[in-house]
């Protein structure tokens, strides 16, 4: 039998096979799709209560400011640091000793005394996560500045 007959042949010999297996199929429905379901629910955000700073100076008059949102910044160290501000940016926490309520955040500080209100501010950003104390150590020096100045005046 020559093969072009042959192909033919089978060919008719399958279609009718086809044929009966498309009119034997049981139609199925497509599944279902899923019930539309919420968008995943957000947990409540967390709110931290604030938490008693207590700060302490051995010298009387010492104003404690902050800056409520400090920069931070990376040292070479691998630490962190506050990068410098402006003084007006620092607000007027209290004059020590005094306990204040603080959010629990990181906070710049900084420390003054006396009429000059000059700053003298932390560098180290200082952390507030639950109950703590500040101590301030003031070395006033300005009695010896005043006899170096008088020393170097009268020679």
């Amino acid at each position: 039998m020559p093969r072009p007959l042959l192909a033919a042949l089978l060919l008719l010999l399958a279609l009718p096979a086809a044929a009966r297996a498309q009119d034997n199929e049981i139609p199925i429905a497509p599944p279902d799709p899923p019930p539309p379901s919420a968008a995943p629910s957000r947990p409540p955000p967390v709110r931290l209560r604030p938490v008693t700073v207590a700060f302490r100076a051995n010298a009387p008059g010492v104003r404690v400011h902050y800056l409520p949102d400090p920069v931070l910044e990376d040292t070479p160290a691998g630490g962190v640091r506050v990068r410098r501000a402006a003084p007006p940016r620092y607000s007027l926490l209290c004059e020590a000793p005094c306990d204040v309520e603080l959010p629990q955040s990181h906070f710049g500080l900084a420390f003054s005394r006396g009429e000059d209100g000059r700053l003298i501010r932390s560098i180290e950003p200082f952390g507030v996560d639950g109950r703590t104390g500040v101590r301030v150590r003031w070395d006033d020096r300005a009695g010896e500045r005043l006899a170096g100045l008088l020393t170097l005046a009268i020679g």
